[in-house]
């Protein structure tokens, strides 16, 4: 399995994985354990930077307060701060495991170039610099 490298459980909670038949390149988490990732992200993804998806949405699990609602790898609404934290999160637990240490960077590329709002892209290139810069 892609991510059996990665943690299994955050949080008293197991982490289940689904695939939506989505074409968005899309991945979120919920508080319950339960990450998405969309058929389009999986599709555009190799197995490292899949398991980079999951790795940040395990960060956003780690990180954030219990009670929050769904976040998403591409941001949307969350601000900048949350996105980073998960973002270095994610890579920190993905350099703890076999997965390739620049594959969360290259998964942020190709959702940057998948998305129309030029505010996503922005803030993603923002995501980015930081990851590097980390």
């Amino acid at each position: 399995m892609i991510a059996g490298t990665l943690p299994a459980q955050v949080n008293d909670h197991p982490i289940q994985l689904h695939v939506l038949q989505n074409e968005g390149v899309v991945a979120y988490s919920w508080p319950s354990g339960d990450v998405f990732l969309s058929a389009g992200l999986v599709n555009i993804a190799t197995d490292d930077e899949i398991a980079a998806a999951i790795a940040h949405e395990l960060g956003h699990l780690l990180n954030d307060a219990p009670g929050r609602d769904a976040l998403s790898l591409r941001g949307g609404g969350c601000s900048l701060e949350i996105e980073a934290n998960a973002d270095v999160t994610g890579a920190e637990l993905l350099a703890k495991t076999r997965h390739s240490a620049t594959s969360l960077e290259t998964l942020l590329l190709k959702v940057r170039a998948a998305s129309n709002s030029v505010e996503c892209r922005s803030e993603i290139s923002e995501r980015i610099k930081r990851l590097t810069a980390h």
